[in-house]
């Protein structure tokens, strides 16, 4: 799967809806950009939370498919 896309004036760069939705990407989600030779690699911390919409670094679960805070 690829897209293309280009980069608005301002810099911002567009992530396409469906890929969002499959990769868990919501509100907030926090991003890694890593730099290699010729490529920039999104990476994506499995600690986002669909309900907040905030990288917790708590423990998550699994709710119809989307990543939810455990409240201990």
């Amino acid at each position: 799967m690829s897209f293309v896309r280009k980069i608005e004036v301002e810099g911002r760069l567009s992530i396409p809806k469906e890929l969002r939705d499959r990769r868990h990407i919501y509100c907030g989600s926090e991003l890694i950009i890593k730099t290699e030779v010729d490529k920039l690699i999104l990476i994506i911390p499995q600690s986002n939370c669909i309900l907040c919409c905030k990288n917790t670094g708590s423990k998550l679960l699994i709710l119809k498919e989307k990543l939810c805070v455990i409240n201990a």
